[in-house]
């Protein structure tokens, strides 16, 4: 790629450079490089078009701005990093303005580094627009919310791949407070992000999804919340469902580490270490009956301070199910499981009250089942909910084991350590499953999914069959996932060509949990970003 000297812009014809390196383009998008110094936003309002990229080259670039000028559906307007190797900041230090104001549809933000910022200042505020993309970016000392949505009603969002660090603010913040009335995110993917650290004057979220906002919440690694880590208030409709799957969530200072407080909402396969109040917590928000159609399936939960599992206003014949989980509970707070409840669907469940007789480490977080001990069958699948795939992608057994890993050792690849979910490595070796059923069955349905978009990746995401069937999207380029009909942004996928398998055989070189096996990038970045962001992590 050619450049030219400071001060320069200069536009490139991105066609035939995006195909050599196999990325799809749109026709005749150009990219603009713009040095420091140079302003970045009147390119981007007033020169790119739509499918257009607007590069920033290394150094300090100086905020704020206004995106006010998008794309089109399908072909959005990018503002990204020539290179996410070398760092390339959008620095803004006033107290008048948010680092970025996104009011425009088809907007994607990917490769840069924010922050510091003052006390209440955000470092991406999306005002207004749909499909807006927030991929593989680094946000650090962010004073206000570093990804906010929380202005007007906003369709497609995706938040992908970024590193959240030192945070004085809660990390993510989907939706109005008062839900659709005042604005709602909906059809969102937050999705492979790594959020360390979160302080706050306030109650200091890693992420919170407001009442009547909706989508998919998946395969992110979050730590060391002041308030929780993950919240999903529920909604007024039974059609707008959450799913929390595939995530590790260690400790929230003074809160429930992953909480729920209405459903529609499913939480499977996931991770949760921790927590002041509670690891899983499931209660009713402001009395407002929402405690309804949740479904806790196929989760591994270790409790300190606060009981593994803690749940409130449970009741028969409201669609909810604990199913499959494996707990722990390590401070004496328990039990790690709550007594069954008549008419609540509750089977399946363990209480590894000795860890070493369920995993290969519980106290050193190597949680994965040893062979002949209780996780290995759960009796039977969930109803409520489909368990077809476990936190590290292994597809689940006809008859799935219990707790969040489906895989089997004897010697672990150690503690689950706080960094990109696709790092996390698992064992080596054969996992068709002498022991606890053969796991390249599936349960709970279909996992095959149908294609939709120009360019797609096919996963599972689906989240029940109770209360109706959801339609979760995330951009017109997209994947239809599971039987549910749940979509999520991706387009061909530069990074899924490198992803080891983490079920069926396992290589000589052992595995790691890919989160991007199950959605790729978004249409318009090209496949020298995303190498840039896998390299920066190896």
């Amino acid at each position: 790629m050619a450049t030219r000297s400071a001060g320069s812009l200069l536009p490139l014809l991105l066609a035939a450079s995006a195909l050599a390196l196999g990325v799809a383009a749109t026709a005749r998008a150009e990219i603009y490089e713009v040095s420091p110094g140079d302003d970045f936003c009147a390119v981007f309002n007033g020169q790119a078009a739509p499918g257009d990229h607007v590069v920033l080259l290394p150094g300090t670039h100086p905020g704020p701005c206004n995106l006010s000028s998008g794309g089109v559906e399908g072909q959005p307007k990018v503002l990204r990093a020539a290179d996410p190797d070398q760092p390339t900041a959008i620095v803004y230090d006033g107290n008048g303005s948010n680092v970025l104001d996104v009011n425009a549809s088809d907007v994607t933000v990917a490769g840069l580094r924010f922050g510091p910022t003052n006390p209440g200042i955000d470092a991406i505020k999306i005002k207004a627009g749909d499909r807006t993309v927030v991929q593989g970016n680094h946000f650090v000392q962010i004073g206000g919310i570093a990804v906010s949505a929380n202005t007007t009603t906003t369709r497609g969002l995706a938040i992908l791949d970024n590193h959240f660090e030192d945070l004085q603010a809660t990390g993510i913040y989907l939706g109005c407070h008062d839900g659709v009335g005042a604005c709602a995110a909906e059809n969102f993917v937050v999705a492979g992000n790594l959020i360390d650290g979160v302080d706050s004057a306030n109650v200091g979220y890693g992420l919170e999804v407001k009442l009547d906002s909706f989508g998919i919440v998946r395969d992110n690694v979050i730590h060391d919340t002041k308030g929780p880590g993950i919240e999903i208030f529920g909604a007024t409709d039974l059609g707008k469902r959450n799913l929390v799957d595939g995530n590790l969530v260690i400790g929230s200072r003074n809160n429930g580490t992953l909480e729920v407080a209405g459903g529609p909402t499913t939480v499977r396969s996931n991770v949760v270490i921790g927590g002041s109040y509670a690891g899983i917590y499931v209660y009713d928000y402001q009395d407002r009956d929402l405690v309804r159609d949740i479904q806790i399936v196929g989760n591994t939960v270790i409790g300190d301070a606060g009981p593994a599992i803690r749940l409130s206003e449970w009741a028969a014949d409201k669609a909810l199910e604990l199913v499959g989980n494996a707990a722990w509970q390590e401070a004496g707070m328990g039990p790690a499981i709550p007594a069954a409840i008549d008419g609540v669907s509750w089977a399946g469940n363990v209480d590894c009250a000795d860890p070493s007789a369920c995993w290969v480490d519980g106290a050193g977080r190597d949680l994965w089942p040893v062979a002949d001990g209780p996780l290995l069958a759960m009796g039977a699948a969930p109803t409520l909910a489909e368990l077809a795939e476990d936190f590290c992608l292994s597809p689940r057994g006809d008859v799935p084991h219990v707790g969040a890993l489906e895989r089997i050792a004897d010697v672990g690849p150690g503690a689950l350590a706080v960094g990109f979910k696709a790092e996390i490595a698992c064992p080596e070796g054969d996992t068709d499953g002498t022991t606890g059923g053969d796991t390249t069955g599936t349960s709970g349905g279909d996992t095959d999914g149908t294609t939709a978009g120009t360019t797609a990746a096919t996963t599972d995401a689906s989240g029940t069959s109770t209360g109706g069937e959801s339609e979760t999207g995330a951009a017109t380029t997209a994947a239809t996932t599971g039987d549910s009909g749940t979509t999520a942004t991706t387009a061909t996928s530069a990074t899924s060509a490198t992803s080891s398998s983490a079920g069926g055989e396992g290589d000589a070189e052992g595995c790691a949990c890919r989160s991007d096996d199950r959605r790729g990038a978004p249409l318009g970045l090209v496949a020298l970003v995303l190498v840039g962001l896998r390299r920066r992590r190896a």
